[in-house]
Parts: C-alpha cells; sequence; structure tokens
C-alpha cells in the first residue's frame, strides 16, 4: 500500500516536471523530418508525409512531443508514419486517416526502457496528463514502453491496433490504463504486456485480445489502487501464448481494493492458458455470460468474492452458455437489407424505431454470439420501447417478412 503510494506521488512529481514547459507548434516542425500542415483557428495539426520527430531533449525522450494547449487535433494521414510518441495534458484527439496505414511508431529495440534504466510509465506512446484523449482509426505499433495511459484522467480509443511485434520479454508494451470513465471500442491488441488494465471504472466493447508472448490480457492490479467496475460485450481472446507457464487471461498480482468485472458476450480459446492467476489480498466479483471459453485449466480457485460464469461457480476450463437459435453464418455475411432502424438509448432500455419499414414481420435482436434477446411482431410505421438494459455493443436485427428476411448489424452506444 505505501509502496503504490508513494509511487502514485512520484509519477505526478515527475510528470509535473517533465511537462512543464510544452514544444511549440513550430518547434516540432522544425525537429520532424517529415512534412506537416498547421491550423490554428481550428487547432489541426497534419503529418502528410512520413518522419521521424527528435528534439534535443534529456531522459531519452527526443522523440516525444509534449504537446501545447492550442493544439487540439493532430490527424495522421495515409501510408504515413510518425516515429515518436505524444504526451498530453489538455483535451486532444490523435486520428489517423486509415487505420492500417496510419501508423505511431517507437522502436524495434526489445527492452528499450530497461536498457536504459528508465520508469517504464513515464515513456508512454500516448500519455495523458489531463483533460480527455481520444486515440481513433490508426495503428500504435512497437512502442518504447507502454501504449496509452492516462493515470486519472479519461482515455477513449476507438477503431485502433495496438501491435508489439518485436518478440522477446521485458518490453512494457503494456495496451491501455484510462481514469474513471474510460471506453475502448472495436479495438485489436496484441501487446507484450499488460492489455487492459482494470484500475479504474471502464467499458470495453467490441474488442479482440491476442494473447502473444507475456500478454496477460487483463490485469487488475500490481498495488493497491482504488476499487473500479470494469464492463464488457463482444468480446474475443485468441493466440497460443501468454505470460510464463500459467498464461493466465485474469491476472491480479497485488493489491487490497476489490474489483467488479461483467462480460457480456465472448469467445475466449487459447490451448496454453488459464483462466484466473489471482495472489493479492483483494476482492473480485466476477461473472461472464453468453460465453465460449475452452481454455488449458481453470487457474486459482480459492479467492476472496464472486466467480459466475455461465450461470454457476463451478471452476472447469471450458464453458459453453452460447445459444443456437440464429444461423450463425448472418454474424458474419450479413445479407442486403433494406430496412432501415433507428436505435437510441433511453432511461432503463432502448427505442427502436422501425418507422421507416414499410411491411410488417417479425424483428427479432440477437448478440454476435447468437444468443435471442428480443423479438417482437411490427407492424408499419412502428415505434418500439424495450425496457430492458441493454448493453453497449454490436447487435444483430433480423426481419422476417412474408416473402423474404433480412439481417443487419447495428451499434448500441
Amino acid at each position: 500500500m505505501k509502496t503504490s503510494i508513494l509511487r502514485t506521488a512520484l509519477f505526478v512529481i515527475v510528470s509535473q516536471i517533465c511537462l512543464s514547459e510544452a514544444q511549440t507548434v513550430s518547434e516540432l516542425q522544425s525537429n520532424y523530418s517529415g512534412q506537416t500542415t498547421w491550423d490554428v483557428s481550428s487547432g489541426k495539426l497534419i503529418f502528410t508525409s512520413t518522419g521521424i520527430i527528435n528534439f534535443d531533449k534529456q531522459n531519452y525522450k527526443n522523440a516525444y512531443w509534449d504537446v501545447p494547449a492550442e493544439v487540439k487535433n493532430i490527424v495522421i494521414n495515409t501510408n504515413v508514419q510518425v516515429t515518436g510518441a505524444f504526451h498530453t495534458k489538455n483535451t486532444c484527439t490523435i486520428a489517423g486517416m486509415n487505420r492500417k496505414t496510419s501508423v505511431v511508431f517507437g522502436t524495434t529495440e526489445q527492452r528499450w526502457a530497461d536498457n536504459r534504466n528508465l520508469d517504464e510509465w513515464n515513456y508512454c506512446q500516448f500519455q495523458n496528463f489531463g483533460g480527455v484523449l481520444t486515440v481513433k482509426n490508426l495503428t500504435a505499433l512497437n512502442p518504447f514502453s507502454y501504449f496509452i495511459r492516462g493515470w486519472g484522467p479519461v482515455n477513449h480509443v476507438k477503431s485502433c491496433d495496438f501491435i508489439d511485434n518485436r518478440g522477446g520479454w521485458g518490453n512494457h508494451s503494456d495496451g491501455f490504463s484510462g481514469g474513471h470513465g474510460s471506453t475502448i471500442d472495436d479495438c485489436y491488441f496484441a501487446t507484450g504486456d499488460d492489455a487492459i488494465k482494470c484500475y479504474f471504472d471502464l467499458t470495453v466493447t467490441n474488442t479482440t485480445i491476442n494473447m502473444i508472448q507475456n500478454c496477460v490480457p487483463f490485469q487488475f492490479g500490481w498495488g493497491t489502487y482504488q476499487n473500479s467496475t470494469t464492463n464488457l460485450s463482444n468480446i474475443t481472446i485468441t493466440g497460443n501464448s501468454g505470460r510464463g507457464s500459467a498464461c493466465p487471461v485474469f491476472q491480479w498480482k497485488s493489491g487490497s481494493d476489490s474489483k467488479k468485472f461483467t462480460m457480456n458476450g465472448c469467445i475466449i480459446k487459447n490451448p496454453k492458458a488459464t483462466i484466473f492467476e489471482l495472489q493479492s489480498t483483494g476482492k473480485l466479483d466476477l461473472e461472464i455470460s453468453d460465453a465460449l471459453i475452452d481454455l488449458n485449466a481453470y487457474g486459482t480457485s480459492s479467492f476472496s468474492g464472486t466467480r459466475i460464469i455461465c450461470d454457476t461457480t463451478a471452476k472447469k476450463k471450458y464453458y459453453d452458455c452460447r445459444t443456437t437459435d440464429i444461423d450463425q453464418a448472418l454474424t458474419t455475411n450479413i445479407n442486403p437489407s433494406p430496412f432501415e432502424i433507428l436505435i437510441s438509448k433511453t432511461h432503463g432500455g432502448i427505442t427502436i424505431d422501425v418507422s421507416k419499414i414499410n411491411s410488417s414481420g417479425t424483428l427479432s435482436m440477437y448478440s454476435l454470439q447468437g444468443k435471442k434477446i428480443y423479438s417482437t411482431i411490427i407492424n408499419k410505421n412502428q415505434i418500439i420501447h424495450l425496457h430492458k438494459e441493454i448493453k453497449a455493443g454490436v447487435y444483430l436485427f433480423k426481419l422476417c417478412t412474408k416473402d423474404n428476411s433480412y439481417s443487419k448489424k447495428l451499434a448500441i452506444n
């Protein structure tokens, strides 16, 4: 506990020192080997060609741009790779024009931080010291250390790939950490360390984690921080590696706080993995539903809290509580559909607006794992109020009329 508090306090002090002076846009342009454009009226900086950020800074931070407050949006063009890192202390959005070819790159060197005896948490590819940081539609590749971190401030990531393909141990390429209210949506993680840190209240949707060497998909703590809740839906975890001999999906090394974790809709497959490696003195209340889990072992069997998987506390390595009342092919091959549905969340449920469907029939709503959530007979020009708590995620809607059937994927935020 004392070690964790001192470490956090030290981080805050170092953070303030490191961000006492940001580098201006002009300084960035002078110290970037590629081309950029700057629109002062909108606060938008665009990286228009590939290059390297190289300031004359101490403590191995030449590649790190401490972004000034006037920069509100950073854009990386298609087919542009920026070698560098971005540290912010004001609300900022960093976005790529193409998820696969707009790249923020770090280094090919393994153990970059350890080789220099550096505190890895100060050398993130994206680090948020204040405001809201949004990163979207890009690839982050082989960071110097962590991919994205905000110890307290809110981080949002959407439609990004976070990839460490260097191999080896000790790269500290942790994936995501963010303060209360942070979100992850439609992302892919192949990280050489903790993929998602469940330290603050967090929502994760429509995301895939590939368990490569030393990867732990969900880490609850390396110390005592604060109580937190993590809610997930439509998650895929795959791979044939992980951390140590256990290769845990859920790990908690130390700490005495309380964690709640819910996951609705998941496929978890890894022939070498165990579900749990829990070594702390904390409390974990976990519930997983609508799931296929196929692993090597259950793992830690005795731990404070309640772990319910597929409506049971039985300790198994295989669970399957998906339903099969939908043609699974429809979840990957969506038929062209002429109907339009508008979805909006309301207090305690959702509103389904089918007023633009000019036919009668049966409308059904499914999770992408095949579980039927709702079904009703609709008439022309109808608005449905579904008084049922629906978690954020992507769902499949199927319309059956007397002449045909159609399906469509829709996101509920």
